[in-house]
């Protein structure tokens, strides 16, 4: 089982509405409830992290909320003891991320 969360700000400073938005809220508590109630057990998950660049350059110096996105997802996975199993972030280009589940070998 997998899931995927588009973090698009660290902090939801209280706000309750579209918790995927926030690191803060997005993976923890959200994310992983809804997998543990579809039979996902927190010790057998792992993360990769994507994002985080500063495309916005002429925010960077004042903002720099790709990097703050990638410090607050990091010390909330951390407090799950959520391993973090491969890391594409930073930068100053966007990604795309395609999502899909291994074929089992038969």
């Amino acid at each position: 089982m997998g899931g995927l969360a588009h973090v698009m700000l660290p902090e939801s400073n209280g706000k309750n509405e579209r918790p995927g938005k926030f690191a803060d809220t997005a993976v923890p508590p959200h994310l992983v409830s809804e997998m543990e109630k579809h039979g996902s057990s927190r010790r057998n998950m792992s993360a990769y992290l994507v994002g985080g660049a500063s495309m916005f350059q002429q925010f960077k110096e004042n903002l720099d909320i790709g990097n703050r996105n990638i410090i607050a997802l990091k010390k909330h996975l951390n407090e799950m003891n959520i391993p973090i199993e491969s890391e594409d972030t930073g930068g100053k280009s966007g990604r795309s991320v395609f999502f899909s589940r291994k074929r089992e070998e038969k």
